[in-house]
């Protein structure tokens, strides 16, 4: 039997085909206009969408940036748990390194993006890994005061007294960058009060510099540390806090000033016991 079609369907079959081949050529045409460089912009300003359609046209740029040296695009992917899916998805290394030897979990975890941290520790993130310093992701977790992360860290099998280069441990990072909770986190969890650096500075000295951390002085002191502890410039944690009063400039004078105050206080008042 003989399929028999009128003018109108032909025409219509006609139009259908033209159609595609215009959509087509189209698609190829973005296609092929397309760089790594779109992608990263896109991951970059968190256009998901955007991101979804390049990596449908262009999946290997998923992988762009990876093995030599460079960010890679999970490092720029950082902020976005939906991006950050979509490039694992399509074969992103988990444990890229860029110039400074740090992975897209270091990334994360500095910016305090505890969803997509955890996101890549699920989907085989080195949680050792060191960078050309010798940090590991668990002092940026101190750094950032993210004790969930602190715990997450440990629970995989981190050491809560890991050193970098320096000989700081988390505990040294959570002091110095004013960190109270990461701080807690990391003493429930085993971190050592004792441990020094190279300069023979523990913990409670690091609460005695920059910043200024009355809180984390108290919760080391609270632990147990010793306020009356000597690192090699043969000075106390209550010498540092006295000398780092002396502010150079207005902000210094006003804000940062009351901190050490505290601190000295704090520090004033253990050494009398």
């Amino acid at each position: 039997m003989t399929l028999k079609l009128g003018n109108r369907t032909v025409y219509l079959l006609l139009g259908l085909m033209v159609a595609l081949v215009v959509c087509v050529s189209i698609i190829l045409t973005i296609r092929a206009s397309l760089t790594p460089e779109d992608l990263r912009v896109a991951v970059m300003d968190e256009k998901v969408n955007r991101a979804r359609i390049i990596l449908w046209l262009r999946p290997g740029y998923a992988r762009d940036g990876q093995g030599g040296n460079e960010r890679s695009m999970l490092h720029s992917a950082a902020t976005n748990p939906a991006i950050t899916r979509m490039l694992l998805a399509r074969g992103a290394d988990v444990n890229a390194v860029d110039e400074d030897g740090e992975t897209p979990l270091m990334q994360a975890t500095t910016l305090g993006r505890v969803e997509v941290a955890k996101l890549l520790v699920q989907n085989g993130a080195d949680v050792t890994a060191a960078s050309a310093d010798g940090r590991q992701a668990i002092h940026w977790a101190a750094f950032s005061g993210w004790p969930e992360l602190v715990n997450l860290f440990i629970s995989k099998g981190v050491d809560p007294n890991a050193r970098e280069g320096s000989g700081n441990t988390p505990l040294h990072y959570a002091a110095y960058y004013d960190s109270p909770e990461a701080a807690k986190a990391l003493l429930a969890l085993g971190a050592d009060l004792t441990a020094v650096n190279t300069n023979g500075s523990t913990p409670l000295h690091m609460a005695a510099m920059k910043y200024g951390s009355p809180e984390v002085a108290q919760v080391l002191l609270d632990a147990g540390a010793t306020p009356k502890c000597v690192n090699k410039d043969g000075l106390t944690p209550l010498d540092l806090a006295l000398l780092n009063q002396n502010g150079e400039t207005p902000i210094d004078l006003l804000v940062i000033n009351k901190s050490f105050e505290k601190v000295a206080e704090i520090l004033r008042k253990a050494d009398a016991h």
